[in-house]
């Protein structure tokens, strides 16, 4: 039986099991401990019934087309298979134990819930595999659809493991197996077993076996990236992808346990994301600066905005200032503006962060940043000294300058607060004069839609306790933005649909973040319609929709970071989900 083809068998019995029976208590005894991932699937039927039951409550005019569709699907894929034999309840477990051989010779090992081996043998099997039975000294192996190596059968308390690898098979029949357990932690085991589907992957054997080829590929990107001139890459884009790069690197030799779960409920679905890193390890260090909060403050944020934010970062980011310059991406070719910015970087890198907030929009200007610091006021001055160290040569946002910002000192007042003012002016041709020529003016006409144009004005300041930083194309839409904050008369917490996404992530984050579910898709479409050409399929029939109006629905991300664990978890509301599907929907009507 290959991958392909096992694929969507194993996915059938997700969705026809009825419930009943008891899961043994430690399901993780049963993986065995060298396979490098395994998926699961937490109560068969359950995990149907509650898939509908989000249906109904987010697409009921859709639900049952939905469903039935996929019944139907998979019906099909376990045609000939009894699988009332199979234990109702039970958690069904793939796993696969080497990566060279996917996806249609690979080790697998299969987890049944069985009420009885005889059973299983008799109804799940089709005649042709009960006719493939046959002996192998102690075991019993059966060939499973077109696989021409066979499986070995074990009966287990609850289970029959069918495994393509003799040796495990073995120390199932000796009770010998081990399993994962000792490996993982609590909170690790949990996002793995309290999810209703969910992949774990074993970090710490990826490390073992494929540790080498890792670290080569890890080289030949860092080789890669110091390349000048890579075609529909600018040298900031280079810079940033080796960040990513490098952090992505250090967290998988670290890391000892990965998990991705999904949990469907019928008020919405939830996405978590955990991954378990080794004690001694320098992204372990890293962790331990980091700090947990309600983070309360997002709620103080003004209405009507598309994206909130809230975080209170340690002091474990690999790069310290960066957090504290917010939209402040300063950088100049200059020697002396270079060295000039160096050091203060190195300076704001020293400073408390506090608690930082951000409204707005996702993409393109316009929007509001708080930061609750002790050292608010020197964030401000060292801001305002950044400004003025850039030259003509200098880069603010990642993009080019045509001359020095023009700045005005103290050129505003408003609720305590007193704000410089600065406009910059972007070169955009200089920007893509290194990328191909059929793709300078798609990267202009996005950079220009995200920036706001060729110009940006911004007004920042504190009152001594907080800093304040407004973006806006002028001050009249600046001021009202800035006011409506300060009086907190529409603040965010005061929004049912807020309240009801917060209450489904974690009381104390790192970092939380709200999107109103209707408006980042419809900017998300407005993007891809200015833009055609920038990614790989586009330009694409875009749908002619209107802004969305109505109460919002809240998209939330919660980012936990704390000693030896990551992880993130999403939440959509089934009200965001239907309406995130009336604003689809014309787009895959247009394709059909």
């Amino acid at each position: 039986m290959t991958l392909r083809r096992l694929g969507p068998a194993i996915a059938g019995l997700v969705f026809v099991l009825p419930l009943s029976a008891a899961e043994p208590a430690d399901p993780l005894a049963l993986i065995p401990p060298k396979a490098i991932a395994v998926a699961q699937v937490n109560g068969v039927e359950r995990v149907q019934e509650r898939l509908d039951k989000l249906l109904k409550t987010a697409v009921p005019d859709k639900s049952d087309e939905v469903s039935k569709a996929v019944r139907d699907a998979l019906a099909e894929a376990l045609q000939g298979r009894d699988t009332k034999v199979l234990r109702p309840d039970g958690r069904l477990l793939v796993a696969i134990s080497d990566l060279e051989k996917l996806p249609d010779d690979a080790t697998l090992t299969i987890l049944f819930p069985v009420k009885s081996a005889d059973d299983f043998k008799k109804g799940f099997l089709t005649d042709d595999e009960r006719k493939s039975l046959a002996k192998d000294g102690d075991l019993e192996t059966v060939k499973l659809e077109d696989r021409a190596e066979p499986f070995f059968l074990v009966p287990l308390s609850g289970y029959v493991a069918a495994s393509t690898d003799k040796e495990i098979a073995t120390k199932y029949a000796k009770g010998e197996i081990g399993g994962v357990a000792g490996h993982l932690s609590k909170e690790t085991a949990a996002a793995f077993l309290e999810s209703d589907i969910s992949l774990f992957v074993n970090v710490r054997e990826v490390n073992a076996r494929y540790g080498t080829q890792l670290k080569t590929y890890k080289s030949l990107a860092d080789l890669f990236l110091k390349g000048d001139a890579v075609q529909g890459v600018n040298k900031a884009q280079m810079d940033q992808l080796k960040v990513v790069l490098d952090a992505t690197f250090q967290v998988l030799e670290d890391g000892t346990a990965a998990v991705l779960g999904v949990q469907f409920r019928s008020d919405g679905f939830a996405l978590k994301g955990m991954a378990q890193l080794g004690e001694k390890t320098d992204s372990n260090d890293a962790l331990k600066k980091h700090k947990l909060a309600p983070l309360n403050q997002i709620g103080t944020l003004p209405a009507g905005q598309v994206s909130y934010s809230a975080s209170v970062m340690g002091q474990g980011m690999s790069n310290s200032a960066a957090f504290l310059l917010g939209d402040f991406a300063i950088s100049d070719d200059d020697p002396a503006a270079k060295e000039t910015i160096a050091g203060l970087l190195r300076d704001l890198s020293g400073l408390d962060r506090g608690v930082t907030l951000a409204a707005g929009r996702v993409f393109g200007p316009g929007g509001l940043e708080v930061t609750e610091s002790k050292d608010a006021v020197k964030i401000v001055a060292a801001r305002l000294d950044l400004l003025r160290a850039v030259t003509k040569t200098g880069s603010f946002a990642h993009v080019p300058l045509k001359e020095k910002p023009e700045i005005q000192e103290k050129a505003q007042t408003i609720g305590g607060f007193t704000l410089h003012a600065v406009k910059v002016k972007f070169d955009f041709d200089k920007a893509v004069s290194e990328l191909d020529e059929g793709a300078k003016e798609a990267a202009r006409t996005s950079m220009r839609k995200a920036l706001g144009g060729d110009e940006l004005s911004m007004w920042f300041g504190t009152d001594g306790k907080r800093l304040m930083q407004l973006t806006a194309k002028d001050w009249s839409e600046a001021k009202a933005l800035a006011e409506s904050h300060l009086d907190g008369s529409r603040a965010l917490e005061k929004s049912d649909a807020y309240q009801f996404t917060r209450k489904q992530l974690p009381k104390d984050v790192t970092m939380l973040v709200m999107l109103d579910a209707a408006q980042t898709v419809y900017s998300l479409f407005n993007l891809a319609g200015d833009t055609p050409g920038l990614l790989p399929g586009l330009p694409v029939p875009m749908p002619d929709n209107t802004k969305p109006a109505g109460k919002p629905a809240y998209i939330g991300i919660a980012l936990v970071l704390k000693p030896e664990h990551g992880s993130f978890e999403l939440f959509v509301p089934a009200t965001a989900v239907g309406q995130i599907q009336k604003l689809v929907q014309p787009l895959l009507d247009k394709n059909e």
